[in-house]
């Protein structure tokens, strides 16, 4: 993050400190009991959370094996959140798993996390606006289960401002009681497209995402924090030849699965991220040898500079909440069946991928300065101002130091202008040539340049113009005196011969 400017005070840092945190992304798994038809169990749970599976063995933060355990897998997953959803923090809780393992179930089943988390929202003191939403991901396209006229089905765009990626025109229901919200969540399940297929007979064909957008507010009525509750019910992965889809349901698995695998290369790009210690968006060259264990002499590169968000409507959807700025939680859900042993192999190797996320969790922006005890307030006013006026003082000092620069230059053309213009003017293009460092002059001004080199070339001129026309005035003044004697001659000589003549007739 580089060194922290010298205006900046320790208070301040410490309150940037507290609103950031890196935080793990947290797996809880719900192992759900067996069905009726089902009578072999392939699965073994221990109690230090660890389950195995064909074989293979699977640690995790918390496993939670058999029936009616609703109150500790909310516990373990939603409760520790909502209190930092008051702090002003994202949070997502996230159910994941293939058809028939109970996510729907776990979810929104009447004791479910959403029922607990909701009444857990609504029940708080704080004086509050929540509102509610209702989507669906169906075959990548985003529908509204809660807007139209019919109450679902609207086909929405996803929109990422800069700031966060949304979903245009959803509508949202302001709510304030746990009836309200469950009725809304019914309601919208209603219009949510669901089949029957071999492994479940009421098989969801799309995700569904339920958000509670929160808005804690001061006595006189101003945001103090501002957070957003996502509750995810990913549709289950699965295979044709087990469930027995055709036609529509099986073009429907294929957009599951495809969906699916882009969050799982999402999941393994960001653990990839944590295996070689840079974070999402970074761009490091990791060395082969150095990461793997390999012999000093390798060495191979691997860039870790994309995370592909892009590739899915659901990826774009849960950026925030993987590798992003949310608190979350996933509850991997998994068959204890023999017969399923496969499919949960690959959840649980996909949760475990999971458990090695970091999300670099953040507060919401506020409005209202209540949110800052005692002279925070005014102290980041002041910061802020300061800050301003430093910023805004060095721009005009780099404008200054480039103008002077090129001003010099200007002038240095003058000069040259005041004794050989040609030489001027090429100094002149060499300067507007290389002006990329210095302020761009315009044409205007360039075309003056000119015009000051010109006047200066045209006085220079001038003492020449006044030594020629005064030669000429003396040259032709010269030439009208020798006129002058030359008449005065000839008067000489025609009174001198009269002279004469009056002689020659006298003595005549």
């Amino acid at each position: 993050r580089g060194t922290a400017p010298a205006w900046t005070t320790p208070s301040l840092l410490a309150t940037e400190r507290m609103s950031v945190s890196r935080e793990k992304l947290k797996v809880v798994v719900r192992v759900r009991p067996l069905l009726a038809h089902e009578s072999a169990r392939g699965m073994e749970c221990s109690e230090n959370n660890k389950v195995r599976v064909n074989g293979k063995a699977f640690d995790f933060e918390r496993v939670i094996d058999g029936p009616e355990k609703f109150e500790d897998v909310y516990v373990s997953t939603a409760e520790p959140l909502v209190e930092r959803l008051f702090e002003g923090y994202n949070a997502t809780v996230l159910a994941y798993g293939q058809t028939g393992s109970g996510k729907t179930f776990s979810m929104f089943e009447r004791d479910g996390v959403v029922p607990r988390a909701v009444e857990a929202v609504l029940d708080r003191p704080e004086q509050k606006k929540v509102h509610c939403s209702l989507l669906e991901v169906y075959n990548e396209e985003c529908r509204d289960l809660l807007g139209g006229a019919g109450g679902g089905g609207q086909h929405l765009l996803v929109r990422d401002d800069g700031k966060e990626v949304f979903v245009q025109g959803l509508s949202e229901t302001e709510v304030s009681t746990k009836d309200e919200v469950m009725a809304l969540l019914k309601r919208g399940t209603n219009y949510r497209a669901t089949a029957a297929t071999d492994m479940n007979s009421r098989s969801s064909r799309s995700h569904m995402i339920a958000t509670l957008k929160i808005e804690t507010l001061s006595a006189d009525g101003r945001r103090r924090t501002s957070s957003k509750l996502r509750l995810v019910d990913l549709a289950g992965s699965e295979r044709a030849k087990r469930t027995g889809a055709t036609g529509d349901r099986l073009r429907e698995g294929i957009g599951i699965n495809k969906s699916l695998l882009a969050l799982g290369n999402v999941v393994a790009r960001l653990a990839d991220f944590a295996d070689f210690g840079v974070g999402k968006g970074s761009s490091s060259a990791v060395s082969g040898s150095s990461s793997s264990g390999g012999s000093s002499g390798e060495n191979t590169t691997t860039t870790l500079d994309h995370v592909p968000y892009r590739d899915s409507t659901l990826t774009r959807l849960l950026s925030d909440s993987l590798g992003g700025s949310a608190l979350s939680v996933m509850i991997a859900c998994v068959s204890p069946s023999e017969a399923d042993a496969d499919e949960s192999v690959n959840t649980l190797r996909w949760a475990s991928r999971a458990t090695k996320v970091t999300n670099v969790a953040k507060k919401n922006n506020t409005h209202g300065d209540d949110l800052l005890v005692g002279g925070e307030a005014e102290l980041r006013r002041r910061l802020a101002r300061e800050l301003s006026l430093r910023t805004a003082a060095e721009a005009r000092n780099v404008a200054l130091n480039a103008l002077n620069s090129q001003l010099a230059r200007r002038v240095d053309v003058l000069r040259l202008a005041l004794g050989d213009a040609k030489l001027a003017d090429a100094a002149e293009s060499s300067i507007f040539r290389d002006g990329e460092q210095e302020i761009t002059c315009s044409l205007k001004g360039g075309r003056r340049l000119k015009g000051l080199a010109a006047d200066a070339a045209a006085e220079d001129d001038v003492p020449h113009r006044r030594d020629e026309e005064e030669k000429r005035t003396a040259s032709s003044s010269s030439f009208e005196d020798d006129d002058d004697h030359d008449d005065d001659d000839d008067e000489e000589e025609e009174e001198d011969s009269e002279e004469e003549s009056a002689i020659l007739d006298d003595e005549a």
